[in-house]
């Protein structure tokens, strides 16, 4: 996490611009709770039950805080859902080899001529310019 708030820091003294979209914004969410519930030793055996839990209710505030934090340098695009080749994107998940939101996101990268920040390791060969730290990604 501390090469990426770095790589955060690097972009915001480089003026650049940063978008994001609200699947960025889920990815996200998900997984700093599933992390939580992990690093907590999996409470409450079902993470549905722990989302539902009291326990859960300051690390959700904690989890939207950042989520603001990070807003505050963003600039909102849309994934363009109506435009998605919806067809083309289903056929390939129903190949069973692909996430349908990491696909979504690699649609908005190239329509936009966007690079993605990401560790998921889904995006190698993805055909889209990717900053990671990922050392798979990087191979």
């Amino acid at each position: 996490m501390a090469t990426y708030s770095r790589a955060l820091d690097n972009i915001l003294a480089a003026n650049s611009r940063i978008y994001i979209d609200v699947l960025i914004v889920s990815e996200f969410i998900n997984t700093y709770a599933r992390l939580k519930w992990n690093v907590m030793g999996k409470p409450h055996g079902d993470f549905k039950r722990f989302r539902k839990s009291q326990d859960f209710k300051p690390i959700a505030q904690n989890i939207a805080s950042d989520i603001k934090l990070v807003l505050n340098h963003c600039s909102r695009v849309e994934n363009g859902f109506k435009a998605l080749d919806i067809d083309g994107l289903l056929a390939e998940y129903a190949r069973g080899d692909a996430d349908f939101n990491d696909q979504v996101i690699v649609a908005l990268c190239r329509r936009e001529d966007l690079k993605l920040v990401t560790d998921d390791g889904d995006f190698r060969g993805q055909g889209i310019s990717v900053v990671t730290a990922n050392q798979g990604l990087l191979a």
